[in-house]
């Protein structure tokens, strides 16, 4: 490192580029504007060259073989002037002052291999037995030396020559080795090992090829540039490579988690390389400079932190983000890049040689722009609460203002709330909610029992719209502001609020906070009526139907279950296991203690009667929430159901089933069991059945369930009007919930019959079932 940073300390640019004429004489071709031949020693196109180090140019390896006089520390030369005369002079390199930059020379190559230094060391003693790190360590080291070592090489110096050439080379098959192990931890084949070995193989030519061009006397201009320009085009077709094989696995895994880690990695990739493959190595392929590379080569800083981040990091940052941003960014800085780019060629279009300089100046204006807006980004967040405290009382009057909505359960209450934080944000007086009502007359104003102080002329323009009315829209008024915000069946509510009292228009971010206030009261709007167009449907169906409406029923016994699954869980989760943790300290005091008989005989009763309330409220548990309902299905949880009735019971069970081939429901399912249940237990309870016959079948695209027994029977008018028989009227709810119908037949002395049908699909509930048409939100 030492070496390199004095070759670089003592490079002068000669910039010299060589020609050979008919006659094989060394002809000036072109010249460097920065090299000292030019600016210094004055050297013109069309100098012949004499000498080089006092001999001729044909035995200097340089003039050979690349047509200039790199590393040269004198040379002579023959000027030809127009009027026939000639004159000779000679040049002494180290005479002419540096061409070194300490900031584009040292500072930033510099600057950037003491980073890879310091990160590489920092990542050893985290992670030394990594190979991931390992390799990510060779990466950063082979990026830095080619970087510092590119002026020592401008020098003539052997080793900044061969550092710049083979890392050039190096440096994209460590990354593809890198990201080809890094991967492979998530399961991802990035490449194939042959794919690796291949690119290793190239590398290995290429520093064959260097160390034969600089150690053997094989060398002419063509093995030059080929020696030159390998580690470039290898270096450029690796990245190029590199990339694609990143947006091939990008698109193959678009769909896992992995995703945002390879598009954090092919961003790295594209935004440090870009630059340099662009703006530096791709033009000078066709002897063209944009930028040097000491500048592009800058990019590469963002690489060490990228992939530290990568290894050191267990949850990434969302990179979508940040490219939506770059992409809007780079998208509105464009127009202004060329504008100004303009501007510029209008001044100056009459300079020389300033070609080259327009696709400099517009880069720098573009990304210039860019920059900006990314600091104007961060200044917003830091800056501008302070400057536009206005703007961020919108905010808090926009969080107080949701926190009191959600406490609004009438019209009322959110007009109240509307009108007070608009007359305490904004400069008015006045603001009002209109409900305009449409038939078909026209539009008219309803006053709801108030007097409007709207302006006439504002009135007047609502009644006679250009336009419908559109929720959440702005209505053009020629006093203040008007808002949709509100619309049911034929009513349209309308904010107006007047115009400011500092005779100030409305500017946009007072705009943006009433838009904003208009749709949040839209929302609450929208759920009142929904809520009232709710409660109307319900009432216009008792009244239509003498009984609950079926989608009624089924919210409410969902509810019910629900319910009843809670408190199932409560008592199996809490008094359950109490009374077995009592039981079982009952049990070890009556093995481990010993008690009198009589005291024994009463500790053994508590036991059992123990016993006996576990196995209530397990009994309790499984009538609250059936086991294993969904699992096993309506007939084999029927048929358990029977096996543990009969034994309770002295009645016996024949059941008639055929297989369902339609799925049934969870809801279906578990109103026939509920159904069942209520039955079995009128039949043991009232009934004094002894036999029970219940069948069970699919018929007529709906279910046909059948029960009948030999009980004792009774009056089905009695049904209604006796508490006694409150199970069987919620037999008949739970069928009406069902769509389906159910029939009651009944003599004393004969039995009970029951039929239930319902369908297999539960039908919607219809627009027209009563109160409002617009019921879409109700569903079956």
């Amino acid at each position: 490192m030492v070496h390199l940073t004095l070759s670089s300390l003592d490079y002068r640019e000669i910039g010299i580029k060589l020609n050979v004429d008919s006659k094989g004489q060394y002809i000036v071709k072109s010249l460097s504007p920065s090299g000292v031949a030019s600016n210094y020693f004055h050297v013109k196109e069309n100098d012949q060259l004499l000498s080089v180090n006092g001999e001729a140019p044909d035995l200097y390896p340089e003039v050979h073989s690349n047509r200039s006089i790199l590393g040269a520390n004198e040379a002579s030369f023959l000027r030809h002037h127009p009027d026939g005369t000639s004159e000779t002079y000679n040049i002494h390199i180290s005479e002419a002052p540096l061409t070194f930059s300490w900031i584009g020379d040292l500072a930033v190559p510099g600057a950037t291999l003491s980073i890879f230094f310091i990160l590489a060391f920092f990542l050893y003693s985290r992670k030394k037995d990594d190979a991931v790190t390992k390799l990510l360590i060779a990466y950063f080291l082979a990026i830095g030396f080619t970087d510092y070592s590119a002026v020592a090489s401008a020098s003539g110096d052997l080793i900044g020559g061969f550092l710049l050439q083979n890392g050039l080379a190096i440096v994209p098959v460590l990354f593809l080795h890198f990201i080809y192990v890094y991967l492979a931890k998530y399961n991802i084949q990035f490449l194939s090992k042959r794919t690796l070995l291949f690119f290793y193989g190239i590398w290995s030519f290429i520093v064959l090829e260097w160390t034969i061009y600089n150690f053997t006397s094989f060398s002419n201009e063509i093995y030059y540039y080929i020696e030159f320009n390998s580690s470039v085009i290898f270096f450029l077709a690796s990245s190029l490579y590199t990339i694609y094989k990143l947006f091939a696995t990008l698109r193959r895994y678009r769909d896992t988690p992995v995703k945002s880690i390879i598009k954090l990695i092919l961003t790295g990739q594209v935004v440090a390389y870009t630059p340099i493959i662009l703006l530096t190595f791709l033009p000078a392929i066709f002897n063209v400079h944009i930028i040097a590379s000491k500048y592009t080569t800058a990019f590469l800083l963002i690489l060490p932190f990228i992939y530290f981040y990568i290894i050191m990091a267990e949850r990434f940052l969302d990179i979508e983000i940040a490219l939506t941003k770059f992409k809007y960014y780079s998208l509105i800085t464009f127009i202004p890049a060329i504008f100004f780019l303009l501007v510029f060629m209008a001044i100056f279009h009459n300079e020389q040689g300033i070609g080259i300089r327009w696709i400099q100046m517009f880069l720098v204006f573009y990304f210039g722009f860019v920059t900006f807006l990314y600091i104007k980004e961060k200044m917003d967040i830091r800056i501008k609460p302070r400057l536009f405290k206005q703007l961020y009382d919108f905010q808090s009057s926009l969080d107080r203002f949701s926190k009191n909505i959600s406490k609004v359960m009438k019209r009322s209450d959110l007009e109240m709330y509307l009108h007070q934080e608009i007359r305490r944000t904004l400069p008015v007086k006045r603001a009002e909610v209109i409900v305009l009502h449409h038939d078909h007359e026209g539009w008219r104003l309803l006053k709801e029992g108030r007097e409007s102080q709207v302006d006439d002329r504002v009135i007047e323009m609502l009644l006679n719209p250009s336009e419908a009315y559109v929720l959440g829209e702005q209505v053009y008024v020629p006093q203040g502001l008007c808002y949709v915000i509100g619309q049911n069946g034929s009513n349209s509510y309308v904010l107006w609020v007047d115009n400011k009292e500092n005779f100030l228009k409305f500017n946009s971010e007072e705009l943006n906070w009433l838009r904003v206030m208009a749709n949040y009261s839209s929302i609450v709007y929208e759920n009142l009526f929904l809520i009232e167009r709710l409660v109307h449907d319900l009432e216009a169906d008792m009244q239509k139907h003498q009984s609950s409406s079926p989608w009624m029923l089924r919210l409410l016994f969902g509810l019910s279950e629900n319910e009843r699954r809670k408190l199932a869980s409560d008592l199996h989760d809490s008094a359950l296991q109490e009374q077995l943790n009592w039981y079982r300290r009952l049990e070890v005091i009556l093995a481990d203690y010993d008690l009198k008989d009589d005291l024994r005989e009463k500790l053994f009763d508590i036991k059992e009667g123990l016993l006996d309330v576990i196995h209530q409220i397990r009994e309790t548990c499984n009538e609250l929430r059936p086991p294993l309902l969904k699992e096993l299905g309506i007939a084999d949880s029927l048929n358990h159901l029977f096996e543990y009735a009969q034994l309770r019971n002295n009645y016996a069970i024949d059941f008639l089933y055929e297989p369902i081939r339609s799925p049934l429901s969870d809801e279906q399912t578990l109103a026939l069991y509920r159904i069942v249940q209520e039955l079995l237990r009128n039949a043991g309870k009232h009934a004094n059945a002894s036999r029970i016959v219940i069948e069970l079948c699919e018929q007529n695209g709906g279910i046909d369930f059948k029960y009948q027994d030999n009980g004792k029977g009774m009056q089905i008018e009695d049904i209604v009007e006796s508490f006694e028989h409150m199970g069987l009227s919620g037999i008949r709810e739970r069928v009406v919930s069902m769509e389906g119908h159910v029939e009651f037949e009944s003599v004393i002395g004969e039995g009970f019959k029951v039929n239930i049908h319902f369908p297999l699909e539960l039908p919607e509930i219809s627009a027209n079932r009563g109160g409002s048409n617009n019921d879409s939100y109700l569903t079956g």
